[in-house]
This record gives C-alpha cells, structure tokens and sequence, in this order.
C-alpha cells in the first residue's frame, strides 16, 4: 500500500490531521472501489469548457477541499450546479470568499451520480480504529440522516465485521446475521433486493482489506458516507479520512495461561491482611475451610504469630519454604506494589489475587507502580512465565472443584455454594455484581465465580482461553464494563472456539455511550460506538448478548436451570388457561416457531380437554388454551403431553393462577388449598420437567399471593418467571433466536 504510506506522509509534512477527499477516492479507487470521475482545481484555477466536457451529462457537483471542513454540507460547501462555466465560477468565488478562514485548498467538480432514493440506497461503510479490537469495519445507512436513522434503528445497526473473525471466503455468509444487511440483499414484499449480495460482499471485502493494511498506519478512520447504489454498481460519493500521531500503546506481555490452574485449583494458599477479628482476610479464611479447603495447606502472612484460625503464620511471603499456588491480598493499596513486585522476583506465589482497589492513586505513585509491572514483565521470561495476578479492585472468587472461596462475604449474608455446582463459570468485572447474582442463583452455584476488576494482568479473554479448554464447562457467562486494549479482539476468538464446539457464551456489556467517538469528526464512530461493535462482533462469533441487567440475570438463571437440555430446532407446544397469554406467547416468540401437532398428540389432547369438559368451548390448537376450567391433574397431563409429543422442541407454560380449579395459594385460613401438596399443578409441573430433557419455561401471573407459588417452583429446580410475554422471550434468547 505505498500510496496510503505516500498520502499518510505528505499530510504528516503538512501537518494535518485528515486526509483530503480526493486522496480519500484515490484510495478507495486504489483497491477496485469505484468512485465519480472528477476534476481537481487549485485555490484561484477556473474550469474550462473542455474540462467540463469529460465529465457525463449535464449538471455537476461542487465540492469544497479543506483539511478544515470535514463535513461539507454543513457549511453549503457541496452545490448540484449545471454544467457550464457561468454556473459554476460565480459559485467558486463566493465560497472562496466565505470559506477562506478555513484554509481552503480548492474545489473538487465530481460527475452527478444518478441513484435510487428510496431508503438503502444511500450507505454509509467505514474503517474505524478502536482500542479493543484493532480496525473494524462498520456497515449502515448513509446520507445526511446517518446518525438519527442509526439512533431509531438501534440494535438493528450498524453491522460490524472484524478482518480476523470474517471466514476465509468473505463476508458473505454474515450478511444474513445482522437485521440491515438482511433488509439490503433480501427481496421484500416480492420487490428485487436493494444490492446484490456478492455486490455488497466484494465491497466491505476491499474495506476488510484496507483494515487489514490500515493496522500499521496512524489512521484513526475511515469514511464513506454516502455508498450510492447506481444501476448494478455501488459508488463512493465521499472519503473521509481522520489520522492519528499519537504513539499507539505497548502491548501488554501475553499472561501464561496455565498458571490460572493454580489460581483456581491450588493445592497451597497464603493469605495476607488476617485479623484476630472478622475483617475481610479473616472472613476469607473462614470461607476456605468451610468449602472445605485443608488448613494444614492455608499459611496466613502474619508477623508475631504462629497459628490463626486454625493455621500456621510465617512473617511473610519470604519465609516460605516453597512457593505457593495462591497469594491472597487483603492489604491496603500502597502494600500491593511491593507484594506484586516480590512474588514476581522471588517466584514464591505463582497466582495472586488482589483485592484492594485505588492502586494507581494510593500506591505513592508512579514510579512503584512502573517498578512492580517492571518485574512483572521481567517474570514472564522465567521458566511458568512467572505469576498472574487476578484483579485489582476484585472482592476475590469461588472455585468449587478447587475448593476455593475468597469472597470476603460472610455465609449468613451470601449462602454457601451447593457442591459440585453446576458447570458454568461466571466472569464479572464488578465485585457487587457478582455476589448479586450468586445470591439470586441460590443453590444453581456456578462451578467458578470470578470478580476480575481492574484487570490489572488477567483479563476476561485470558479467563475464557483456560475455560475453553474445560470441555466439562456448558456456559460461559461474563459481565463486563470494559476491555483492556487489543483484549477484544482475543474473547471473540475464544468466544467463537466454545460455541463452535457446542458450548454456550453469555454476554452482558455496560457502557452504552460512546465515549472515545468523534462525533464532529467521524459519523463511523458516533454510528458504530465501543459498544455496538462488541456487540456485533460476540454475535457473530456465537455469543448470546443481553440488551439489560434484567435479561442478563435472568438468562443467566435460565442456562444454569436448563443445563443438559437438547435445544432441537425450536418448535415450540404451548399452553395456558388464559386467552390472553395464548396470544402474548404467539407475539413473542422472535425467531421460534410453534410446533403443528400431529394426529397422535392432538388424540391425547383431545382426552384431556374432555376430561376437564372443555372440548366443546376450546378449539384445540397451538398455543392450547385449557381455559380457567382446567384443573391440577389436567394442566400437568397436557404438560406431560406436550413433553412426549416428538413434534414439540420446548414448552411455554402460563398459568394465571386465579382460577379456584388450581391449588395456587400456600395453605392458611378460609380455603383448603396447599400449592405444595403432591398433586398440585407445581408438583405436576415439576415432576414433567425432571422427566424430560425438553427447555419448559414457566410464567404464574399474579401479585404477591402467588409468589410462594413462584417460589415454590423455583426451589423445585423450575425456570419460572411472572409473565407469559418474559417467558417466551426468555425461551427465544436462550435459543439465540430473539
């Protein structure tokens, strides 16, 4: 690419921070893009007659060039003129006139490019440069209204592509994952589509390309804003380019991934920051050894003692005789450095987890800090690669199958984890998060649970590459509020190796602002901020993304619930004794369909409609509704039904648990009735959703009343929820068709 270097260097000597549109189209023409035949004039040349004459039919677009003026039509400096030297000269002047504060360059005369108006046929594509994950490539629609449309259009733009994670062959086979690139090259309505598929899939290939040859070059990005769609061709009417000398930052030295074994199962602990009274180190501790940890093999650094809680004391790291598998740091953040800084040196911890945050503001500076990573750095050199640090700003982790807890929460206010747990690491960057959602777990205790705060030198792609490799795992699941640079670009790759291998990845991201986009600069970045583009890339690579808290919680739940169940193609029986969930479950089933029963399930429903003497009032199809008529025996017998029914891939199950046919209320006073009795609609619920391997997700819409009925189901191991409209969503995410 000597002449992206050529046009790089000249505008470095000139000092300026963009390059010029016509530089941008020479580029973009460079590698096969088609661009409008134009003409360049200097500051004070006029056109001529026969200039005009080489550019097709009979009107011309005016364009002013400055390295100021980044978005032209804001300040009229792009005019649709005819085409002759009258017309256009009078033009020329009074923007020479007006804009000569802006260090104008010249004019660019472009050919007028016919093209379609209706909505798609302007779109906006660029290269932008983002800390995470290196040059993407962003898709969306073009024109002066770029911005709002992306706004309205939320979730549904831009599309993102990353060179690394896009297949060999090219984008095509993405285009059908994203809902603009599927409206562009599908056919709506019976109309043709808006582009050719292949049309649109060479173009963002050369822009994959250019992302790929960008890497070594100070361009911050790059921007065609519009792509017209002209006959069978699409034409860059506009380059935008906006670079940057800033020196770009050293790459962290890659972490020996193999020692997180003795972070997560240790067969040694030290733990330093131990009171006689419960502090944080002390809790910690006591946590160890109620899951179970030996405390023959737990040494707390504690000068003038010799045993507490149970355990030895040496002064400190130095006196151990050998080094242990886990370093446990409960100190204040000034003592972290120096601590970091010896185990690096001396070798005796091989893992550490810290937990005091404030590090960079409380440790006396800089220059312990550069001395600490200095080491750090110096020890990956060594034979193991020498320590990984968990943290800082973390409130520690469990590991059941290590035996592990340095949760410094207290057992009666966070319930001790249910062994063995179930195969699912949960990865959060927020400590309160963390304990949040084991709380709200209860007994369905991921197998690893870690709060990885700062990422001072783990990251969360360093925690999913180990994680991959454990094939015992299911799901993955990771809050995260912020990437380390270069670090997005690994997850996406390790996120797509475990759902390649049929294995799930949860992703929830905060931060929906985008803090690092140019917006007066770059319509690329205020389009595509850091947010959208993790988004979109995780998509692609598998992932399961949550749009909330909320729905990340919950799905969160309803993976750890549904762990072993075989997903089948998504067909889905559903039931309820309420018309208008019936309705709520067919509005909300996303990419899902309802199951058509056959013959022999139909026969078996039928029985049971006239066993609850419905069958003449409910027409029998899917979603069934049994009517408030039904009672206990009934709904679990229709339940059960849809189970065996091959047809059926998963069940949506409402109940509006009103109806006096079902027992719903917790026994008491005025009513005879005991939702926990063996033939109540839970009991039935439950024993059909043991007895298959079927997803079932329930939802009992009702206030207070009913929520030990909720309760109840949940504590018998059932996905439960309060509306019908939730469930099915739910149900619709957990397949990754939302």
């Amino acid at each position: 690419m000597s002449l992206l270097h050529d046009l790089c260097r000249t505008a470095r000597d000139e000092n300026r921070s963009v390059l010029l549109e016509p530089e941008g189209l020479d580029l973009l023409a460079s590698v096969g893009l088609d661009v409008p035949r134009r003409i360049h004039l200097a500051l004070g040349q006029r056109p001529t007659p026969e200039q005009l004459r080489t550019l097709p039919g009979e009107r011309i677009v005016l364009k002013v060039e400055s390295p100021q003026i980044l978005h032209k039509s804001d300040l009229g400096g792009v005019r649709l003129l005819p085409k002759t030297v009258e017309d256009i000269v009078p033009v020329m002047q009074e923007l020479e006139g007006r804009l000569a504060h802006m260090d104008l360059r010249g004019f660019g005369l472009h050919e007028c490019v016919p093209f379609r108006g209706e909505f798609g046929a302007e779109l906006l594509v660029g290269i932008r440069r983002t800390p995470e994950f290196g040059n993407v490539v962003v898709l969306g629609p073009g024109g002066i209204h770029s911005e709002a449309l992306a706004h309205m259009m939320r979730g549904q733009v831009p599309a993102v592509f990353h060179p690394a994670s896009t297949p060999a062959a090219g984008p095509l086979e993405l285009l059908d994952a994203n809902p603009f690139t599927r409206f562009l090259t599908r056919p709506q309505r019976g109309q043709v589509q808006l582009v050719d598929p292949e049309l649109l899939s060479r173009t963002l290939a050369a822009f994959l390309q250019l992302a790929r040859d960008l890497d070594d070059i100070s361009i911050r990005d790059l921007e065609v804003n519009p792509f017209v769609l002209s006959g069978n061709r699409l034409i860059a009417l506009d380059a935008l380019a906006t670079l940057d000398w800033n020196p770009r930052p050293t790459p962290a030295l890659p972490r020996p991934i193999a020692r997180i074994r003795n972070l997560l199962l240790p067969d040694s602990v030290a733990v330093i920051g131990v009171s006689q009274t419960m502090n944080p180190g002390r809790i910690m501790v006591e946590n160890l050894k109620k899951l179970g940890f030996p405390s023959d093999h737990i040494t707390i650094l504690k000068a003038g003692e010799s045993e507490l809680a149970g355990c030895r004391c040496v002064p400190g790291l130095a006196a151990l005789e050998q080094p242990v598998d886990l370093l446990v740091c409960s100190i204040s953040a000034d003592q972290v450095p120096a601590l970091v800084e010896e185990a690096a040196t001396t070798g005796k911890a091989r893992s550490l987890v810290l937990i005091p945050g404030g590090m960079e503001e409380k440790a006396g500076g800089a220059p312990a800090l550069q001395s600490m990573h200095a080491a750090l750095a110096a020890s990956r050199a060594t034979p193991g690669g020498g320590p990984v640090l968990n943290g800082a700003n973390c409130v520690g982790f469990r590991s059941l199958p290590g035996r592990v807890d340095t949760l410094f929460i207290p057992d009666h206010k966070l319930p001790a984890p249910v062994l063995p747990g179930a195969p699912i690491a949960l990865i959060s960057q927020s400590g309160a998060f963390l304990v949040s959602a084991l709380d709200r777990l209860g007994s369905l205790s991921p197998r690893y649970a870690l709060s990885i705060g700062n990422q001072t030198d783990l990251s969360a792609a360093d925690y999913l590459e180990y994680f991959a490799e454990d094939t015992e795992l299911e799901l993955v699941a990771v809050y995260m509020e912020g990437f380390k640079p270069g670090d997005g670009s690994r997850f996406v790759e390790w996120t797509r190796r475990i759902t390649d291998s049929g294995r799930r990845v949860l992703l929830y991201v905060a931060g929906r602002t985008s803090a690092g986009a140019q917006a007066s600069a770059s319509h690329t970045a205020s389009v595509a901020g850091d947010h959208l583009v993790i988004q979109n890339l995780a998509r692609q690579a598998g992932a399961l993304v949550c749009d909330s808290l909320d729905e990340f919680g919950e799905l969160l739940k309803l993976c750890t619930q549904l762990v072993g169940r075989r997903p089948g193609q998504g067909r889905v029986g559903a039931i309820s004794n309420a018309g208008f969930e019936c309705v709520a479950i067919a509005d909300n089933l996303g990419g899902l369909e309802l199951a058509s029963f056959t013959p022999r399930t139909e026969s078996r429903l039928q029985t049971f409609l006239e066993k609850a003497r419905v069958e003449r009032i409910v027409d029998l199809h899917n979603p069934l509704d049994l009517t408030p008529m039904a009672n206990d025996a009934v709904f679990g017998d229709v339940v059960g039904s849809l189970a065996d029914a091959e047809e059926v891939d998963a069940l949506v199950v409402g109940c509006v648990p009103m109806t006096p046919a079902l027992h719903s209320l917790a026994a008491g006073a005025g009513h005879t009735e005991d939702l926990t009795a063996p033939d109540a609609v839970a009991a039935g619920i439950a024993r059909v959703f043991h007895g298959s391997s079927k997803p079932m997700v329930v939802a009992v819409d009702g206030g207070e009343n009913y929520h030990p009925l909720r309760r109840h189901l949940d504590q018998l191991g059932v996905p439960v929820v309060v509306t019908v409209e939730k469930a099915t969503r739910l149900l619709a995410l957990w397949y990754g068709k939302p």
